[in-house]
Order: C-alpha cells, then structure tokens, then sequence
C-alpha cells in the first residue's frame, strides 16, 4: 500500500511540476522582456527592409531607462544584418542638448559613421501591472543628408493574463502567513465537502477508484498550492514547496480516506 501511496504522490508532483513549468512559459512573472523581444525582432527586420541596404546607426531611445530596449533593438538588428548597422548606439550624452539632433548633428554623424540613415525613437509604454504588460516605441528612420524623414511606425504589443495567472498573482501578494493558513485551511476542508462522494467511492471497494479519489485530491491540493505561491519566490525553493505541499497532502488525503474505509 505504501508503495501505491509514494507512486500516486509521485505523479501527483510531475503533474503540479509540469502545470508550473508551462504556466511559467506561457505568463512568465514579468512578461514585459518578452515582448520588447519580440517587438524589437520585427521593428529591426522592418527598418532594415525600408533602410533597402543602406547603413544606418541607432540612437538612444527617448525614455529607454538604462538603454533596455535600444540595446534589444541594436541586437536585433545586428543579428539580421551586421553590415546594415554602423558601430555601436549612440548615446544621448553625446549629442549635448540637441535632441532631436540637429540637420548639422545628423550630418556631422552622416560623414563620421559612413551613413545614410539615423534611427531614433521613443519608448512611449514600457509597463507591468500586476500579470499584464505593454509595450509601445514609435521609431522614425531620417535621411541625415536631407534630415527627411524615410520611415515611421508605432510598434506596440500587451498581454492580458488569464484567469489563472490573475489569481496567482492577487493570492500571491498576500502574506504568506495568511496563505499558508488558508491553503491549511482549505486542504483540511475539502474531503469533509466531498464526503458523501467520497463514502460512495469507498462502497465501490475498487483499489482502482480509491486511487483517482487520492490521487485528485492530492492534486487538488498541489494546483491550490500552485496558487498560493504566487510568482515571488526563487523557482528552486517555488519547486521544493510545491514537492512538500503535494507529499503533506497526500498522507493527509490518504489518513482520511483510511478512517472513512474502517
């Protein structure tokens, strides 16, 4: 029996271990790196198809705190066409006070970089709230000859979490002392709820039925631990709680459904 009880408790915690992997890929905690990825991949093919193999050189977004996504962009823009992007981002601080920069500036880059065209651009969104994010940058592509502009566009992107990572996140903000109680709580009170069902099981005497009825509550008890660990914690210590919490339960669920069978 007890070999029965460690295998059910076993693909329990797989079940709960792998639910938790996917929900991560799917709504990571910060979904805001993500997107800028994302949106910057396309910006960059974009510009390079309308620069139409001309060189240009990336300036420091407008509003790009610590350069995040301009350096996403220049990345992204290397990896699809080095030679279509000349030296390293230039950097606000070296323009002085002229931004946007001046038709003498631009020219002056024009001829120091070998350039036809300068990207510049802002990032208008860069935002997390809660499990939801967005991200927004309008970019412009200037003929630094002419000070023209070749390209705009706006690029945008967001991501509204589901039903599930909204919960997570709201049961997730609260004191762990009070989740803990109420994952107590509420694991303590649910073969007591289903009692009549789970009596009805008992009656089948089916080793088979008696399984699913351990094992579903066991898992029951793993998806509300899943819930009750929020998005705060390091993945190492999120995987060792979530293994406890499923082997607790599943003695728990176990003690009961052998005090009912007696």
């Amino acid at each position: 029996m007890l070999l029965r009880i460690l295998i059910i408790v076993a693909v329990v915690v797989v079940v709960v271990l792998a639910w938790d992997f996917l929900s991560q890929m799917i709504m990571p905690p910060s979904a805001r790196g993500e997107i800028a990825a994302n949106l910057v991949e396309g910006a960059a093919e974009t510009i390079i198809e309308r620069a139409d193999g001309a060189r240009f050189a990336i300036l420091e977004l407008e509003g790009d705190h610590e350069m995040k996504i301009t350096r996403m962009l220049y990345d992204a823009a290397i990896e699809k066409d080095s030679a279509a992007v000349s030296g390293e981002i230039i950097s606000k601080s070296d323009l002085g006070n002229s931004y946007p920069p001046s038709s003498m500036t631009m020219s002056n880059i024009g001829d120091d970089r070998r350039i036809q065209y300068l990207l510049i651009g802002d990032v208008e969104k860069y935002s997390q709230d809660g499990p939801n994010a967005e991200v927004e940058i309008s970019l412009t592509l200037l003929d630094v000859e002419s000070g023209d502009t070749e390209f705009h566009r706006d690029f945008e992107d967001r991501r509204k979490a589901g039903f599930l990572d909204s919960a997570r996140y709201s049961i997730g903000s609260l004191n762990i002392l009070m989740r803990l109680a109420g994952w107590c709580l509420v694991v303590a009170l649910l073969p007591l709820v289903l009692l009549p069902l789970l009596r009805r099981g008992l009656e089948e005497e089916s080793n088979v039925f008696n399984a699913f009825m351990l094992g579903g509550l066991t898992l029951a008890a793993g998806i509300l631990a899943w819930l009750a660990v929020g998005y705060a914690m390091p993945i190492l210590l999120e995987i060792l709680i979530l293994v406890a919490a499923v082997a607790l339960a599943g003695i728990y669920n176990y003690w009961v459904l052998d005090r009912l069978a007696a």
